[in-house]
């Protein structure tokens, strides 16, 4: 028999494949539409038919995790995409001048190719949040730009261990997409330990400088990471006030994306960090400035100045506040005083609690022991009503709320000035 044959739809059950390892599923349950093209015989090959359709926005359901991460780990890395294999068996719906049949369950087998995402101009549409992560992520294969600063801070609900913050942050989108974000959910991590996460729900990025971006963070270290939380926190608590610089790495889970958990974690081992945002505090409005102050500009300086008394053996300090909503308390002070870095000048021990409200504020007289046989302290008697440059080495105890923690602090270049 001879008679034309021409295949109208097909559909089929597709396995989906990296490096020999099952990724997942194509679902083509629905009938397409497909065109075919007689192959006529050529040499040793025999007539065939070419069957053409056009498969568009099918879902993909992954089937193994480990699998799908090591795809956005190639696609993200690797710099010129992934080849992913299918096998198939297929349904034609195939229309003869005898009428239409259905041959089930042919076999088929192919590659395709994942293209790398290419830099392109700036597209300003806003898209879903999970096509920017997706997008993001292949098209850059890092965040290198991405620079968060607070804008404004406040503090929301404290337990003994825990603070909800909510922050206004500004940021820099460093890819080319706008994206509207329902909600996303970041764990938040420092030298590998979970430290709490933060959310941003109903949110637009759009290419380049965004501010204002409201953003909750529940900083948990306990509930986070144990033991081991609870301490990661408190050292990076001390290095931030000391102004030493430190980071936090933002890491995504299951539950970044509520609609796409595999996603998440797959994006999980693409850890990303970023420096720890400034709080800057406000400047106090009677410090009249000083040139030789060889502080970092950058660095919290919540010390601002410093008054001893070597009559009265005592000390006052002026605090700068970073909280604009909340009274800080300091309930426990044990500090060490040094001249030119190593030479002691006196300690404070001080267990009263006061209370450091936003703005500056000037402590009460703390009592000083000073180290009378030092070198430190004959430089201070030295400087009677001038100022002298001191550093300082601290432990100390402080409450915002229920939440309270002790951290300890160094500082450089406090202004001191030096009275009878």
């Amino acid at each position: 028999m001879n008679f034309p044959i021409d295949v109208a739809r097909v559909r089929a059950d597709a396995d989906v494949f990296y490096r020999g390892e099952k990724l997942g599923y194509l679902d083509l349950r629905r009938w397409q539409e497909a065109n075919s093209t007689r192959v006529e015989a050529h040499e040793e090959e025999a007539a065939a038919l070419a069957v053409e359709s056009r498969v568009k926005d099918a879902p993909l359901q992954i089937t193994d995790d480990d699998v799908f991460t090591e795809v956005v780990r190639a696609l993200v890395f690797g710099g010129k995409g992934v080849v992913l294999g299918i096998k198939a068996d297929v349904d034609v719906e195939t229309e003869t001048a005898l009428g239409k049949f259905i041959v089930r369950e042919i076999p088929a087998e192919g590659k395709v190719f994942v293209k790398r995402e290419s830099n392109s101009p700036a597209r300003t549409a806003p898209t879903n949040y999970s096509s920017l992560m997706h997008r993001t992520a292949i098209s850059g294969g890092n965040l290198k730009g991405f620079s968060p600063k607070i804008g404004s801070l406040q503090i929301l609900e404290t337990t003994k261990s825990a603070l909800l913050i909510q922050a206004k942050i500004d940021i820099t989108n460093p890819t080319d997409y706008s994206a509207n974000v329902p909600f996303v959910n970041i764990n938040l991590l420092s030298n590998g330990t979970k430290l709490g996460h933060a959310t941003a729900k109903n949110i637009s990025v759009v290419p380049g400088h965004n501010d204002n971006i409201v953003v909750e963070a529940l900083w948990d270290p306990l509930s986070s990471g144990g033991k081991a939380g609870v301490d990661q926190g408190r050292e990076l608590l001390s290095q931030y006030i000391s102004g030493f610089n430190t980071t936090l790495t933002l890491k995504t889970h299951n539950g970044t994306i509520p609609s796409q958990p595999s996603l998440g974690q797959a994006l999980s081992s693409f850890e990303v960090e970023i420096p720890t945002p400034k709080l800057k505090p406000p400047k106090n409005p009677n410090h009249r400035g000083d040139d030789d102050d060889d502080r970092d500009e950058n660095a919290p300086h919540f010390i601002d100045d410093a008054t001893m008394h070597l009559l009265t053996s005592s000390a006052t300090f002026t605090l700068l506040s970073p909280l604009p909503h909340s009274t800080i308390y300091i309930t426990y002070i044990n500090a060490t005083a040094f001249y030119n870095h190593t030479d002691p000048v006196g300690s404070i021990l001080y267990d009263l609690p006061f209370a450091v409200p936003p703005g500056a504020t000037q402590t009460p007289r703390l009592p000083v022991d000073w180290s009378l046989d030092s070198v430190g302290y004959e430089a201070v008697k030295q400087a009677l009503g001038g100022t002298l440059k001191l550093d300082a080495k601290a432990t100390v105890k402080v409450r915002v709320g229920r939440w309270e923690e002790r951290v300890w602090f160094t500082g450089g270049g406090i202004g001191a000035r030096i009275r009878i």
